[in-house]
């Protein structure tokens, strides 16, 4: 029998051996496509090899030639800073991440010293540009640096009535990693600091059901010697409540995270103050880097040389393992458990392979499998160890009582998670705690389960006996220990939690202990039966309701439990409610520590956890973790390792090791896994019954137990059979502590086996087996149904939904809160491949054609970005989004129509009931957003065969695609406004810029959107790196630069929201409006200087000649235009309040219009209510308020489309077209805003002013200007604004045109922007848009 079970073993170990073979000789045929591409990388040359040969001078050339740098001397550089790294590194450089690495001082001379860098030129180094964008991200500014300098500055005191708020700042001591660790050394600091204080509140909208979240900086402070305060207060005068956030600001340095006031503790706030720096590379030049392959960290050799050598150690490890073994039996005379063992081969060979196969990029990504070889090797040196040692003389016969040795244990354990609470650090920027890379859940887990065991073994008499006992008082008395054990649980959960500051661990050892007990107890059928009904009315529950059902459930559970106890004679299990309150305790721990001052952390990702259980695809708290494991278990029955997207799944090798080996395996690899882990639950059993006492017995059976139950809920967690939790999978994740770990635990069950004849007690194994015999069957039969369960949603995802799965598209939420949809990594995938066709111009100039897959050339440049894209302009991706309508950018909008298929895409309203900010308390309300939905099943054709991708490339389908704008006018108006700027603009600073925007009145079509100076390209594709998620211009001291082109971008335009105000009176009393008069006093004149001309009785045409502000202000309160101002701000895009309607369509909405309503109600309340104040008063004074400022453009901002928009419908015969941005768009009538009578009448008005401030031009052209004040640098600065329409009389198709045009921060009168406008206008005609009349 002996000889059999190692025959047996052996075989198993072969059969092993040969699939996980098979597995790495199918990965590498998956790769070998991915290997061969590397000899022609570049251009017909080998990819450049960053070894310890590389020599700068290649990789300087590379940086130049691939355009990743600005100029030689920037590329020489950080070419030299690299290959340092690189022979700094001990062995061989593991992956492209040296390029990612932080480790270039931002204030080095070659970059700040540079006089150019801060003269606020435009082509700077791409790296300067880098540093600059940096410094912006961390706060450095003209003001800060001001402040530092000024010796004398005095802190502003902000309420001496608020809290007082202590801020520290300290430096790090330099000193070894050891004591870094230990005590965090750190030292005061000398030189002064500045710290930015931003406040921060929620807006309510008047009877509506949203909040706008609001910031503004409050102010700077000045700290000295690492010291200041500052008094807050915690509500506005209107009620709002205040939030603060503080971040000190120093060029060259970093303190960390921008920090909340609400969450500190004792009003104190503490940073630590190290150098700051920047990467190598950027973010973008990064990711385009690995996708062009030309830069590998390993040959194809040496990748060969590594799988096939890993697969060869782990091979000669376990055999190696097993003949050690064969040959402990013979000196022991004894046969251990050779199953296990060839188990456990099968379970480290699959981690190993899956580690393998998730390196996508095999000559560039790091390979985590050869780090695991280590802790393999250790692993197993530990299990052979463990192995050989006789435990059950140990425990027999060990000086200390049982009792000391359970309390030893168990003051290990808390030492461990008391050393991870005050010392512990999350690599990587993981939350969970860990010790000198060492992770204690690995460790305290066991020695919880020893304590638990031997403390159990101590205490059998009293538990077993005492609940059985009729006695009213001992069951009170019991009673009342089992309330002591649930206090217990709970506590010992939250020490975990607060410890390890991560649920799963707590959760593994909780239970483990609860099920040990319940097998003491001799209780476990009851135990199942009694959980599973409470599992049922949870499930019920949750179909219902969700959370606050579940509590019901639980009450009706509970007093279920009680009336069975009460009235039975029978045993009844007191383990289910231990169990209960765990999973209570998971359920709402999120809710509950929310409400401790320093959880709030903990207890978002614990709610998060429990909201994306509910539904994985609709999770609007944030995550999309479990829609990204779900979508990568979608490789169908047998996988495509190597081939699939496992590198977009969040911790891939780790939590979510289990989709990794679906992904790679299919389900038959998940299957196989599954079965593995059974065996080891049956065999780890199987030897806790051949243990010769009992508490070897329940140390053998804790740690099956723990095994089983943290494989059950990290995979139930996957497959979202269970609340997601972070844990590894045992034997299989990567980790070497817990590798090394569990090989040593596992090492005690082949040991204990005991199969010695000559030796074991058969009466003793009787026992056992007699007497836990039944609990053990029964967690075996329950484990293998929750593993079935786990393979059958496997099945489900990879095979029978896997389709349905794939294009399903997932709601989450930004970090800001606002909600978003996610698609598969597939779907993005295959759009990646399918090569899309070219644009043109309206007149079928080529604007984009693509190259090769993915990467097109631009044969215009930079000049039309925000109507073609670029394709990588990611960071502008959410330019399809009418919140930040950056521009048409045709690569990402259209898309799937330049790829040849139609999505289908529709608009859904997508609901939250929770709105976060990082610097205010998480905060429960309806938040609403409408999103662009997309079907993609038509892209399943390609994502099941992928070689269907290379046929579509080649087929002759068209996808070209014709944008309205006319690249020549474009141009021409360009080269014009840089020319006008450098001739007659006197204040020109670096911040001014002129937008212009050229419209078909009667077709919608945009013709032109010129801006200059363009975008900031470099500053677009470095956002990422800095975590900028809006492209602006608001660094001091920049260069100003195109932020949001299309003429999108709102700001206050002056006067010409006066038109506005005419055109909602004729809409309000007709073409009586004509006739509307207003007598216009001297001392309500904003400026008047003693000039009397535009007193008097004033009507609507000479009103708008001479621009007259209180004729619109009274006009506008008298005849009570606020609805229809307000109809036509919504109609025309105009932003109210902050609310903008629409960006570039209509469709696209950007703002609930019940929100935007109440905003214009709110308005009007407040202006009529002022309006009637002034009028009862009875006297004449300025009437500059700022609640009538809508109707001269100062209280309101306005983009020079949306004005277009309005003064195009005047020339159009009052007709609003919709804008069109594409032919393949439809001409459409938006709405009707005139009568032909009432436009007429606005036509002559505009004519009546463009005589006299545009003579030049025909009585063809009508016009308004604006000069209105903007706040620049401490001070103001006009901006200047014309916009003019050209009657279809003197346009060569007839149709009318309208313009509009803004000069930024040029300090002058709107005559210079009627200047630019007559440059236009000869353009206009050069181009032969107009006619000689």
């Amino acid at each position: 029998m002996k000889t059999n079970s190692k025959i047996r073993g052996l075989i198993g170990l072969l059969l092993i051996f040969a699939g996980i073979s098979y597995g790495y000789v199918r990965l590498y045929l998956n790769q070998k496509g991915k290997l061969e591409t590397y000899e022609t990388a570049r251009s017909g040359k080998p990819a450049l090899l960053l070894d310890k040969q590389v020599s700068c001078l290649a990789l300087e050339e590379f940086l130049m030639n691939e355009g990743y740098c600005g100029d030689q001397g920037e590329a020489s550089f950080i070419a030299s800073h690299i290959v340092r790294r690189i022979k700094e590194i001990r062995g061989n450089l593991p992956s492209l991440n040296v390029l990612a690495k932080r480790d270039i001082k931002k204030d080095f001379a070659f970059y700040l010293n540079d006089s150019t860098v801060r003269s606020g030129l435009m082509n700077f180094p791409k790296s300067s540009q880098r540093v600059l964008s940096h410094e912006f991200a961390k706060g450095v500014n003209e003001t800060t640096e001001a402040i530092l300098a000024d010796s004398t500055y005095k802190n502003p005191e902000i309420d001496a009535d608020g809290h007082l708020y202590r801020i520290r700042i300290l430096e790090d001591k330099p000193c070894g990693k050891f004591l870094r660790a230990l005590f965090h050394p750190k030292k005061k600091l000398d030189d002064p600091v500045v710290i930015r204080i931003t406040q921060h509140w929620r807006e309510e909208v008047p009877n509506a059901i949203d909040y706008r979240k609001r910031d503004s900086v409050l102010t700077y402070i000045r700290a000295v010697g690492g010291r200041a305060e500052i008094r807050l207060r915690d509500k506005d005068e209107e009620g709002h409540e205040l939030y603060y956030s503080v971040l000190p600001v120093q060029r060259g340095y970093s303190f960390g995270t921008e920090r909340a006031t609400y969450r500190c503790r004792n009003h104190l706030l503490s940073f630590t103050r190290r150098p700051d720096y920047i990467m190598p590379l950027s973010t973008h030049d990064l990711q385009s880097v690995r996708e062009s392959g030309k830069l590998v960290v390993r040959t194809p050799e040496q990748y060969r040389s590594l799988l096939f050598s890993g697969l060869g150690a782990w091979l000669l490890l376990w055999l190696v393992a097993f003949i050690i073994i064969l040959l402990i039996d013979k000196r022991r005379n004894r046969t251990s458990n050779y199953t296990l063992v060839v188990i456990l081969a099968g379970l480290t060979g699959m981690g190993l392979l899956t580690l393998f196969s998730i390196s996508y990029r095999p000559l560039q990504d790091s390979f985590y499998a050869w780090s695991q070889m280590r802790g393999l090797v250790w692993g197993i040196c530990g299990m052979l160890i463990c192995c050989s040692i006789r435990w059950d003389k140990m425990l027999t016969y060990n000086p200390l009582p049982i009792l000391a040795r359970g309390l030893v244990a168990a003051f290990a354990a808390v030492s461990l998670l008391l050393l991870a609470w005050a010392i512990g650090w999350g690599p990587g920027g993981s939350h969970v705690n860990i010790l000198w890379g060492i992770q204690p859940s690995a460790a305290t887990k066991y020695l919880v389960i020893i304590a638990v065991s031997l403390l159990l073994v101590y205490r059998k008499p009293y538990i077993q006996e005492f609940a059985l006992s009729s006695d009213k008082y001992a069951k009170r008395h019991f009673l009342a220990m089992l309330m002591k054990a649930i206090t217990l649980i709970i506590i010992v959960m939250a020490f975990q939690i607060l410890c390890l500051k991560d649920m799963g661990p707590g959760v593994v050892i909780t239970l483990s202990s609860v099920i040990l007990y319940c097998l003491l107890r001799e209780d476990v059928p009851f135990t199942i039966l009694w959980t599973g009904l409470f599992a049922a009315a949870l499930i019920v529950a949750q179909k219902i309701g969700g959370t606050y059902t579940w509590a019901l459930a639980t009450i009706i559970w509970l007093i279920m439990w009680w009336a069975v106890s009460r009235f039975s004679k029978g045993k009844v299990s007191e383990s289910t409610v231990l169990i209960a309150t765990i999973v209570i305790a998971i359920l709402f721990s999120g809710s509950i520590f929310e409400r401790i001052p320093g959880l709030e952390e903990q207890a978002a990702r614990m709610s998060t956890r429990v909201e994306s259980h509910q539904d994985p695809f609709d999770n609007r708290s944030g995550s999309d973790q479990l829609a990204r494991s779900i979508w990568a278990m979608t490789e169908g029955f047998t996988g495509n390792p190597g081939n699939t997207m496992v590198n977009t799944l969040p911790a891939a090798h780790t939590d979510f090791i289990y989709p990794s080996v679906v992904s790679g395996f299919g389900a038959v690899g998940g299957i196989i896994l599954l079965v593995l882990l059974f065996a080891f639950v049956v065999e780890g059993f199987r030897s806790a019954t051949c243990a010769k006492n009992e508490a070897l017995f329940f140390i053998l059976a804790g740690i099956t137990i723990t095994v089983s139950v943290q494989g059950l809920f990290i995979l139930g967690g996957c497959t979202n059979l269970l609340i997601l939790s972070g844990l590894p999978i045992p034997f299989v994740s990567y980790g070497s502590t817990h590798l090394i770990l569990d090989l040593m635990a596992a090492g005690l069950l082949i040991g204990s086996n005991n199969r010695d004849y000559a030796e074991l007690s058969f009466t003793k194994q009787r026992s056992i087996i007699k007497q836990y015999g039944v609990g053990i069957v029964s967690l075996i039969i329950l484990c293998g149904f929750l593993l079935a369960c786990v393979a059958a949603v496997t099945v489900r995802y990879s095979i029978c939904q896997k389709d349905d799965i794939l294009v399903k598209p997932a709601i989450v939420s930004s970090p800001d809160g606002d909600n978003l949809i996610e698609y598969s990594p597939q779907i993005e995938a295959v759009k990646e491949q399918l090569q899309y066709g070219r644009a043109f111009d309206r007149n079928g100039v080529l604007l984009a054609k693509p190259v090769t897959v993915g990467k097109s050339e631009y044969p215009l440049g930079d000049a039309l970005f925000f109507w073609t894209g670029y394709d990588y302009s990611k960071a502008l991706w959410s330019g399809t989004n009418p919140k930040n309508p950056y521009g048409v950018l045709a690569a990402p909008r259209y898309l799937s129509y330049m790829r040849g298929f139609d999505n289908e895409p529709h608009r859904v309203k997508v609901t939250s009931h929770y709105q976060r900010s990082p610097f205010m308390p998480s905060k429960r309300v309806v938040h609403t957003d409408t999103l662009m939905q997309y079907n993609y099943s038509v892209l399943l054709p390609f994502i099941n065969d992928p070689a269907l991708v290379d046929e579509f490339n080649q087929s002759q389908s068209n996808r070209d695609i014709y944008l309205s704008v006319d690249s020549d006018l474009q141009l021409k108006i360009i080269e014009a406004a840089q020319t006008f700027f450098i001739n007659n603009v006197k204040s020109l600073t670096s911040q001014s810029r002129v937008t212009a925007v050229i419209i078909d009145a009667a077709t919608g079509d945009v013709l032109a959107t010129p801006c200059w100076p363009g975008p900031n390209i470099d500053r677009i594709l470095g956002m990422a790196e800095n975590k900028q998620y809006v492209y602006k211009d608001d660094l001091d001291g920049f260069q100003a630069f195109a932020h949001m082109d299309l003429a999108m971008y709102p700001t206050p335009p002056g006067s010409i929201m006066k038109l506005f105000v005419a055109v909602a009176g004729l809409r309000r009393i007709g073409p009586d409006m004509e006739q509307h008069t207003e007598v216009v006093y001297l001392p309500e004149l904003i400026y008047h200087r003693g000039d009397t001309r535009r007193t008097g009785r004033k009507t609507l045409k000479g009103s708008l000649r001479e621009s007259n502000n209180i004729y619109f202000i009274k006009t506008l309160n008298n005849l009570d235009l606020y609805g229809e101002y307000g109809r036509l701000c919504w109609e025309c895009g105009v932003p109210f309040d902050g609310l903008l309607p629409y960006g570039l369509y209509s469709d696209e909405i950007a703002t609930n219009k019940k929100m935007f309503d109440e905003a214009i109600n709110k308005a009007r309340t407040i202006g009529l209510d002022k309006w009637a104040i002034y009028k009862d008063s009875g006297e004449h004074r300025k009437l500059n308020d700022h609640e009538w400022g809508y109707a001269w453009g100062q209280s309101i901002s306005a983009s020079p489309l949306s004005v277009a928009r309005l003064v195009g419908a005047i020339g159009n015969g009052g007709v609003l077209m919709e804008s069109r941005f594409c032919s393949k768009d439809s001409i459409r009538i938006k709405e009707v805003l005139l009568t032909e009578e009432e436009a007429g009448i606005m036509q002559s008005a505009m004519q009546y002013q463009a005589k006299g401030s545009f003579g030049l031009l025909s009585s063809t052209i009508g016009a308004k200007t604006g000069t209105p004040e903007r706040a620049f640098q401490n001070g103001k600065m006009n901006d200047a604004w014309h916009t003019f329409f050209i009657l279809g009389e003197e346009t060569t198709n007839k149709h009318p045109i309208a313009v509009c045009v803004r000069l930024e921060r040029v300090n002058a009168t709107s005559s210079i922007a009627t200047d630019f406008s007559k440059e236009i206008q000869k353009i206009l005609r050069e181009t032969g848009m107009l006619v000689t009349l």
